[in-house]
C-alpha cells in the first residue's frame, strides 16, 4: 500500500501550532510588561529583526547552517564507519558501544573547550567539530540499534549469495537502517544547529551564536532575543517542513 501523507492529522496539528503561537506571543508580552522593558516586546524585536542588513543576515544564517551541516555530515560518515567496524565481531560491536557511552558523558562546553584550545578563538573549525561530536553519539546509537533489528534470514541469505562483509552492511544492512538513520538524523540536524550556536558564541567571527553574544555584549536585549528568534523559526520550519517529510518517505523502506 502506498504511504500517502496524512493531510488531516496535518491540518489538526497546524491549528495546535497557531494556538501555541498566539499563547508565547501573550505570553512574551506579559513578561515584557512585567520586567517593564528590561526583556524587549514584539514591536521592538520586530523593528529590529527588519533594520538588519539582508546580506549581514543571509551571511550569519550561511555561516551557521554551513557549520551545523558539515558537522553533521562528519558525524554520520564516523557514525557508519563505527557501525561498520561494530558489524565485525563482538568485541568490536562491545568496544563500539563503550566509546558511544564516553562520548555521551562528556559535556558539549568540554569539547567547545578543548577545540577552542587547539584551533582558536576565530578559527571556524571548532563549530564544525563540536557539532560533529555531538550528533555522533545520536547517529551511532540508533545505527547501532538498527543493526540489530535486520532479518537474520537476510543476513543467512547474503551470505549463502556470496556477498562479503561489506556487500552485506552496503547492501542489507544500511538499507534496512534507512528509516533509522531518518529518523535520527531529524534529531541530530536540529543538535548541530543548537551546538553551532553555542560554539559560535563562545568563539567565532561570524553566525548566529557570534551575533547574539555580541549583541548581548553591548546591551541590545532586542538584538539577543532577535537572533534567538531567528533561529527558532528556521529550525521550526526545517524541522517540520523539509526533515519530518523525509523521515516519513524514508519509513517505506523500513523492514517488517
Amino acid at each position: 500500500m502506498e504511504r500517502t501523507l496524512p493531510y488531516k492529522e496535518i491540518t489538526n496539528e497546524i491549528q495546535v501550532w497557531i494556538i501555541f503561537t498566539i499563547i508565547s506571543l501573550c505570553i512574551w508580552e506579559v513578561v515584557s510588561y512585567a520586567t517593564n522593558g528590561l526583556f524587549p516586546d514584539i514591536p521592538t524585536v520586530v523593528n529590529f529583526i527588519r533594520s538588519i542588513n539582508l546580506r549581514e543576515f543571509w551571511y550569519n544564517l550561511y555561516l551557521t547552517f554551513r557549520n551545523a551541516l558539515t558537522g553533521y555530515l562528519i558525524g554520520l560518515a564516523i557514525a557508519l564507519g563505527l557501525a561498520y567496524l561494530s558489524s565485525l565481531s563482538k568485541f568490536l560491536d562491545r568496544f563500539t558501544g563503550i566509546l558511544n557511552t564516553i562520548l555521551q558523558s562528556i559535556s558539549v562546553l568540554v569539547w567547545v573547550m578543548i577545540f577552542l584550545l587547539l584551533f582558536g578563538v576565530l578559527s571556524p573549525i571548532p563549530p564544525i567539530l563540536v557539532s560533529a561530536i555531538a550528533t555522533l553519539p545520536v547517529l551511532l546509537s540508533n545505527l547501532l540499534q538498527s543493526i540489530k533489528y535486520v532479518d537474520k534470514r537476510i543476513r543467512e541469505l547474503a551470505k549463502i549469495l556470496g556477498a562479503s562483509r561489506i556487500d552485506l552492511f552496503k547492501d542489507f544492512i544500511i538499507p534496512g537502517s534507512i528509516p533509522y538513520i531518518a529518523s535520527a538524523s531529524r534529531v541530530a540536524i536540529g543538535l548541530a544547529l543548537r551546538i553551532s550556536v553555542v560554539a559560535e558564541a563562545f568563539g567565532s567571527s561570524g553566525g548566529i551564536g557570534f551575533q547574539i553574544i555580541y549583541n548581548y555584549s553591548l546591551g541590545y536585549s532586542e538584538g539577543v532575543v532577535g537572533w534567538a528568534l531567528i533561529l527558532i523559526i528556521l529550525m521550526i520550519l526545517i524541522d517540520q517542513l523539509i526533515l519530518r517529510f523525509i523521515e516519513w518517505e524514508a519509513g517505506r523502506w523500513r523492514l517488517i
